[in-house]
């Protein structure tokens, strides 16, 4: 067992390289065991600036107790802490759920999806569209006329083109004839 004032070096998928305590990287189920065999530990799936945030929030909240289930709390609070930290882009925001999901760091998972609950609530069906990029049906089937479009181009295009071929086929075979003749 290692002492409490271990440190790990997490590398993420481009070798940026992070320090992290073992009080903190207990909060990542999916890296923590209590017999980690390495000090290095490589993550393939998960960017630099993700991990800087993913291990920001678990420094602050290691020693706090989590749950051993994976059930969802009934009220999730967002410390003033969490707040500052997702106040990122949606896209940071979309990468920091994901880095929590497969790192399995259940409460921050809780309140980055807390987090994207309040950004829709009280919102109409457009904003929301927005928000989450979300196509409208005009959009959709402005999409499917364009795909439809140039399908349709191609298969003009394919065909002109086999009836060009039809065309020079005859001097194509009296070429090929005379070359034989030629032998």
């Amino acid at each position: 067992m290692d002492p409490p004032g271990t440190f790990y070096t997490v590398t993420s998928k481009e070798g940026t390289k992070f320090k992290v305590s073992r009080e903190a990287l207990k909060k990542c189920k999916t890296l923590y065991s209590s017999s980690i065999e390495s000090t290095v530990i490589p993550l393939s799936n998960i960017s630099g600036p993700t991990l800087e945030l993913v291990f920001k929030w678990c420094e602050e909240h290691k020693g706090e107790v989590t749950p051993d289930d994976d059930r969802i709390p009934k009220q999730v609070v967002i410390s003033d802490f969490d707040q500052k930290l997702m106040d990122i882009s949606d896209q940071q925001l979309y990468d920091l759920i994901l880095g929590a999901y497969h790192l399995k760091i259940n409460d921050l998972l809780n309140v980055t999806c807390k987090k994207v609950a309040m950004m829709a609530k009280g919102k109409s069906p457009e904003e929301l569209r927005r928000i989450f990029m979300i196509p409208s049906d005009e959009e959709i089937a402005e999409e499917e006329a364009r795909k439809a479009r140039e399908e349709e181009e191609r298969k003009r295009k394919e065909a002109e083109a086999k009836e060009a071929v039809k065309k020079v086929q005859p001097a194509i075979e009296d070429i090929s004839e005379e070359e034989s003749e030629e032998d």
